[in-house]
């Protein structure tokens, strides 16, 4: 799948091609490169695009700087985004070209000779909506939706860029899975992504897997059943649904699980506000942090540890008991224990993990393989788990000489 600064690239193809909306194409490019230019005096480096994430945080604030508490003590936004707002969401050729095609009845965009032409009773509803756009689209500073429609875009796209035609592509994920059947344990996966790969894996291996919310749909209430695979999809996924007659008095009611042919999948998307009271996100939470501190070995995969209420259920699990450990998978974990900012939690984690325990002794709780998941999962495949961690959390062999 792709990673998240590709998912940014391939949204600006997508955005670019599509006529429909100019306006929100413009405001993606325009969010984008302030992203960048603000990297560049910050001093990073001003040619990599930013993460998906990152940018749906921005918009999702441009959309609703309008209500935001600091609005009142704003007293004028970037003149660019007025100008932005203020250009046509579509051209004016085509909002004239659907005019036309509105009085004259022709909808195969062929001109009809007048001699031929038939009497067509105009839809005066479609007309006088078509004329206001086409007035607004000429008078400068109107009020604009063009974030909120945004938004809305990058999530409709995401679902797509994120629906694997090969499910072949997953397979890496099986030895993983696997791990279900081992000694009939329980095993729990969470996971931030909203693909579908470990649901796809499970299936082929005839895995019985559950995500819970089917329960939860229809009692406000998580059950994984006696599934040996439990799987706690912590900001959604592709094939969630929102309930079209979704009511405040009956929240549980607000999600239905298909086959996310329709509407637009339920997702937690961007950086900020990540802890959503709305839907089942909650209760995933609460179930992870109640797993998480009945086990003794976390191991992370792929995860930047950058949304906070996570990083506070793994801090609180550690701080908890000296016994716990920590297995982290990933090519681009950062090596020096000073890297970082001061509030950068892969730079807490590595100072935790240099820590020596109370007898003076080094504990190694904290093993980071710096490799990509499936050379990982390979290992675990051919060791066995036990064997794995084993090797990972052994202790430093003694230097020769040492008493």
């Amino acid at each position: 799948m792709p990673m998240s600064r590709e998912i940014t690239q391939r949204m600006i193809a997508r955005l670019s091609d599509d006529r429909r909306d100019r306006q929100a194409s413009y405001a993606l490019n325009f969010v984008i490169s302030a992203i960048i230019a603000e990297d560049g005096r910050s001093g990073h480096r001003p040619d990599e695009l930013p993460d998906i994430e990152r940018v749906a945080s921005a918009i999702e604030l441009l959309a609703t700087r309008g209500s935001l508490e600091i609005t009142p003590f704003v007293s004028s936004w970037e003149p660019a985004l007025t100008a932005l707002e203020a250009t046509p969401s579509r051209e004016p050729s085509f909002l004239e070209r659907d005019l036309v095609r509105a009085i004259t009845g022709d909808r195969s965009g062929v001109r009809r000779r007048a001699q031929n032409a038939t009497a067509v009773q105009p839809d005066g509803r479609q007309l006088v909506k078509l004329l206001k756009g086409l007035i607004a689209s000429q008078l400068p500073g109107r009020p604009s939706h063009v974030f909120g429609r945004l938004l809305d875009m990058l999530v409709a796209h995401l679902a797509d860029i994120l629906s694997a035609s090969d499910e072949g592509s997953f397979d890496y994920l099986s030895p993983m899975v696997a791990t279900s059947c081992a000694n009939d344990e329980l095993l729990t996966i969470a996971t931030l992504n909203y693909d579908l790969g470990v649901e796809l894996v499970a299936e082929r291996q005839g895995i019985e897997c559950s995500t819970g919310v089917t329960h939860w749909a229809e009692t406000g209430l998580l059950d994984f059943a006696s599934a040996p695979l439990r799987l706690l999809k912590l900001h959604g996924s592709l094939d969630w649904r929102r309930h079209p007659y979704r009511s405040l008095l009956a929240q549980r009611l607000s999600l239905t699980s298909d086959d996310g042919t329709s509407g637009q999948p339920f997702l937690v998307f961007g950086q900020r506000e990540k802890l959503r009271a709305e839907g089942p996100f909650l209760q995933l939470l609460e179930e992870f942090r109640t797993v998480l501190h009945a086990t003794e070995t976390l191991g992370v995969l792929g995860y930047a540890f950058r949304d906070g209420h996570i990083n506070e259920c793994i801090a609180r699990w550690l701080t908890g008991d000296a016994g716990r450990r920590v297995l982290v998978v990933d090519p681009f974990f950062p090596d020096p224990v000073g890297w970082g900012n001061e509030d950068d939690f892969q730079r807490d984690l590595l100072r935790w993990g240099a820590r020596t325990g109370s007898d003076g002794q080094e504990q190694v709780r904290l093993c980071i393989r710096r490799e990509p998941a499936s050379q990982f999962l390979a290992d675990l495949h051919s060791l066995g788990s036990t064997a794995l961690l084993k090797a990972a959390f052994a202790p430093p062999e003694t230097p020769l000489g040492a008493d």
